[in-house]
């Protein structure tokens, strides 16, 4: 087993040093370029499923199918292979066997997770991953597969020739997780936030900002039905900071690839981070742990370690708050008060720099109004949320007291992106800027019908007009009410 680990790494190594001509090549016959990344992980899970049933540790027959003829070339030819194979060194074998165990890991997680009633998958950097296709019981499960264009293009091809055609029930998400946001890409394709889902990030976090990798756990916990899950592999901040020499290793190893390595979380940090970010019952688990669990018999004195962990963990429904908050409001159950109208308030404090009025807010409302309070917390029960601990957490003092960070639910750990640029720019909000429109105002329709942020570009027009005080008695009330509760006319 270890000679044919070392062997496709090193493969892989020999293939890329002619990487751009080979890529031109596909480039040509598919139009579009293809994901090295993709094709080196695809080719472990092909090797590995060469083996006999009773020695492979993971099963992937459509793996093949996806890497070029030089590599098969080599992988099929004992004399190329053995030469390549003294190539390589530690690195290597420890890389290989790690990617096979975090696709068998990986595998039973997901099918537990159909057995447990699964409804949707979400395969997040899916590259060339097979399990729509391979895995029993998800024929009956809708699966989103997200990566870059290009790299979908040439996969839908390759799918296309393995089966003739593409299948109802995996829907391609085209999307740089880099560049835009995954919500209203996710929305647009039929996604339900409503429905038990599990999303898979497997070798996809340590190669995004930290700004990103926050956008999306904070996304997955904002948008998903209670006993969602996550699933996802990780890099000590070793790695990321070359401060060991495994960490060094393993990083110009990928570099080779062209690909840089960008996140990863301190030893012993997992369960704080995604705590942060709304997600309970955390496992988290080492090289360590997966090797020994999978290879038992595995020498433990190899002299090289992986610092690759994976870990899981479920969408904290309390975190969801923000969801049941708007949901009253929408649904007209907390008393109407005209709170825009009370000359002791001071309105421009209480308008968040993105345009919505803090001062309508239910979350706001809750802090003088008993009433409110409970109804928030009551609501919030209907979502499996103990009553006391909603009701602590179902109030806020208003954008700018809480330094743009949402307390309602736990939603939020640090500034907004929006607060954080007005603050920068030492402007008071988005109607003062001259990039007004910009992308961080850009509407979404997923729960557009229960959160109120698709307000934010007309309220701020409205304040450009008006002026803020006029607006926040004359128009924010109206607004926010026609947006809940009228229906759309033209």
């Amino acid at each position: 087993m270890d000679f044919q680990i070392i062997g496709v790494n090193a493969i892989v190594n020999t293939v890329l040093n002619n990487v751009k001509y080979e890529v031109d090549c596909m480039s040509n016959e598919y139009g579009k370029e293809i994901s090295a990344t993709a094709e080196f992980v695809a080719s472990h899970r092909a090797v590995e499923s060469f083996k006999p049933a009773g020695e492979r540790i993971c099963y992937d027959p459509y793996a093949i199918h996806f890497l070029k003829p030089e590599t098969l070339e080599i992988i099929n030819d004992p004399v190329k292979l053995k030469a390549v194979t003294e190539m390589a060194g530690p690195i290597g074998q420890e890389m290989g066997t790690s990617l096979r165990v975090r696709v068998r890991y990986f595998d039973d997680f997901i099918k537990k997770s159909v057995v447990d009633g699964l409804k949707q998958l979400v395969i997040l950097g899916a590259g060339y991953d097979t399990r729509a296709y391979r895995m029993d019981g998800l024929e009956k499960v809708k699966v989103f597969e997200v990566d870059q264009p290009d790299t979908q293009n040439f996969k839908k091809q390759k799918i296309r020739e393995i089966f003739g055609f593409l299948s109802d029930h995996v829907v391609y998400v085209p999307v740089d997780l880099e560049t835009r946001t995954l919500g209203q890409s996710l929305s647009d394709k039929g996604y339900k936030s409503s429905k038990k889902t599990l999303f898979v990030m497997e070798g996809l976090i340590q190669y995004l900002s930290s700004e990103s990798v926050d956008e999306l756990f904070s996304f997955i916990s904002r948008n998903s039905h209670k006993g969602s899950a996550v699933i996802f592999d990780y890099h000590d901040e070793s790695v990321i900071n070359e401060t060991s020499e495994a960490g060094k290793m393993i990083k110009n190893f990928l570099k080779q690839m062209g690909e840089h390595l960008k996140f990863g979380i301190e030893e012993g940090e997992i369960e704080e981070f995604l705590s942060q970010h709304g997600f309970s019952n955390i496992s988290n688990v080492s090289g360590k742990e997966y090797r020994n669990k999978y290879f038992p018999e595995a020498n433990e004195n190899r002299g090289f370690y992986n610092p690759m962990f994976f870990a899981h963990a479920v969408v904290d429904d309390s975190y969801n708050l923000v969801k049941k908050v708007e949901g009253i409001k929408m649904k007209q159950k907390v008393t109407k008060i005209e709170i825009s109208k009370d000359e002791g308030l001071n309105l421009r404090e209480l308008t968040a720099p993105c345009g919505l009025d803090c001062f309508n807010c239910p979350g706001y409302l809750a802090n003088d109004n008993e009433e409110v309070r409970k109804q928030l917390a009551t609501r919030a029960q209907e979502y499996g949320s103990p009553f006391e601990k909603a009701y602590e957490i179902s109030v806020c003092r208003g954008c700018r007291k809480e330094e743009g960070i949402c307390p309602i639910g736990g939603l939020r750990t640090e500034p907004c992106k929006v607060f954080k640029c007005v603050t920068s720019k030492g402007i008071e909000s988005c109607a003062d800027c001259d990039d007004f429109p910009c992308d961080n105002l850009h509407p979404y329709s997923d729960q557009a019908s229960m959160l109120p942020h698709n307000m934010k570009v007309f309220n701020l027009a409205l304040i450009r007009k008006m002026g803020l005080e006029n607006w926040a008695r004359e128009k924010a009330k109206l607004v926010r009410d026609t947006y809940f509760n009228e229906k759309w006319n033209i």
